[in-house]
């Protein structure tokens, strides 16, 4: 999860899960130079896809980057999440497309995104998981949700 923060993001901490990260835990990242601050934790290992986020989505100030079940089992049969039901056009758009499956933490993951982040607000990453992204915590994970709730419906 992070946020953004002027020019820089603030990202949680690798290896943490998230009820464990405190206030004085989240990274402060300058999201020109992709480096994290001195004497801090470890930034997430998906610090270069939130980045990419904020640098195509000046709109964005909150991402969120999750692995939900019914959406990685709709994702592992191609099968694209429907914005059904009266709200989800809203919140997901027209369409959620699915990334191609890349190495999960790479720089080819944070790359593989870019053609999809200018248009969507929620992509699933095949065999991965679900990027969804919003001008704030809540609407960002509003999408996680109804996009996870709609797989199961699926």
């Amino acid at each position: 999860m992070s946020f953004r923060l002027g020019s820089d993001m603030l990202i949680s901490p690798s290896g943490f899960c998230m009820d464990e990260v405190g206030q004085a835990d989240w990274v402060r990242v300058d999201l020109e130079t992709a480096q994290p601050y001195p004497d801090q934790l470890k930034p997430s290992s998906e610090t270069l896809m939130h980045r990419n986020v904020y640098l195509l989505r000046p709109d964005a100030n909150a991402v969120i980057h999750s692995h939900p079940p019914h959406v990685i089992a709709l994702s592992l049969l191609r099968i694209a999440i429907r914005p059904i039901g009266s709200e989800a056009p809203f919140l997901l758009g027209k369409q959620v497309p699915i990334v191609p499956y890349t190495i999960p933490t790479s720089p080819l993951l944070a790359e593989s995104i870019k053609p999809y982040v200018p248009e969507h607000s929620v992509m699933v990453l095949e065999n991965h998981g679900l990027l969804t992204l919003g001008v704030n915590n809540r609407e960002a994970f509003n999408r996680t949700e109804l996009s996870e709730e709609i797989a199961k419906i699926m």
